[in-house]
């Protein structure tokens, strides 16, 4: 089969080599068997990748690059209202809508996302093509946050002298922690009130008194 261009050709071999590491993993992947399904020779694949592990690196790269396009499409909402949240007159430790997306994190519709980026992060300690590319995407996360929070010092809703960056890493940790909690463990809607109770405690610390 032939493609027009190499962009083409690598976007074929991609697409065969991750149906078959859907059906039998990474370590079922045979070249040949991607060559054969691509409609190509092995010496195509080779003129596009290094070796084997190159392709399956470069196969894992595009999923994480999908789900995490897949999880910004779905955080640009969640980001938005935190950021209303964080910028409303009333105060995050007693906020029922705060309070309703903080249940939302832990036991509700916004924890598979954030599992997929832990699982792609897992992932990425294991492999250098994916360990750059989940770098970029959390500094990306992390700007995003930094924003925000930086937004609500400048409107007074959080303290002057709040330290931004630890609050980022604090705000990181969680969500992503939770998601962790929340594929390993069951979470009941008791424990989830109590998580929620002593983290809008620890937000209450900085908030503005003024």
């Amino acid at each position: 089969m032939n493609y027009e261009t190499p962009g083409a050709t690598r976007e074929a071999i991609l697409a065969a080599a991750t149906q078959m590491m859907n059906e039998v993993g990474p370590g079922g992947l045979r070249v040949a068997e991607v060559a054969r399904a691509a409609g190509m020779t092995t010496g195509a694949i080779y003129a596009h990748f290094v070796d084997r592990q190159d392709l399956i690196s470069a196969v894992r790269a595009a999923q994480v690059r999908a789900s995490h396009a897949e999880m910004k499409d779905h955080s640009s909402d969640r980001l938005q209202r935190m950021s209303e949240l964080l910028t409303s007159a009333e105060p995050l430790s007693s906020s029922k809508g705060y309070r309703e997306f903080l249940m939302r994190t832990i036991i509700g519709e916004d924890k598979a996302p954030a599992w997929n980026w832990v699982k792609n992060a897992v992932a990425a300690e294991f492999d250098e093509t994916l360990a750059h590319l989940m770098r970029d995407i959390w500094r990306d996360r992390a700007e995003e946050i930094s924003m925000m929070l930086e937004s609500a010092k400048t409107s007074g809703k959080l303290r002057g002298d709040t330290d931004v960056f630890a609050m980022k890493e604090i705000a990181l940790a969680f969500y992503y922690g939770m998601a962790v909690i929340t594929h390993t463990r069951d979470i009941d809607e008791a424990a989830a009130e109590r998580i929620v109770a002593r983290w809008q405690e620890m937000w209450g610390t900085f908030e503005s008194k003024n």
